[in-house]
């Protein structure tokens, strides 16, 4: 069993306060080695965790950086396994 997610360092905030279009935040979120490290993760455990983080009250802009990693890691998994879960995503989430 995986133990839980290891606490986004600051790189990822960083790239969530300067991303100034969907893209960048995209592209520069895929480089980072953290993002790269939880696509090593278990699809499922990355989507209840994004599902877990998004139903939860977020007060801090790291919070909010912390749900798009966990969300971009799931763009280096097979479509088979997250293309369902993506779909759910993009119909029923508001993004800031």
């Amino acid at each position: 069993m995986e133990t839980a997610l290891p606490p986004s360092p600051s790189s990822i905030s960083n790239i969530y306060y300067l991303a100034n279009t969907p893209m960048y935040l995209y592209t520069m979120m895929r480089q980072d080695n953290y993002v790269v490290l939880l696509a090593e993760r278990d699809s499922t455990e990355l989507m209840n965790e994004f599902d877990k983080l998004a139903a939860s009250e977020m007060t801090k802009q790291d919070e909010v950086a912390f749900l798009y990693a966990v969300l971009i890691s799931l763009t280096f998994k097979p479509y088979i396994e997250v293309g369902d879960f993506m779909k759910h995503v993009q119909a029923d989430v508001k993004y800031e």
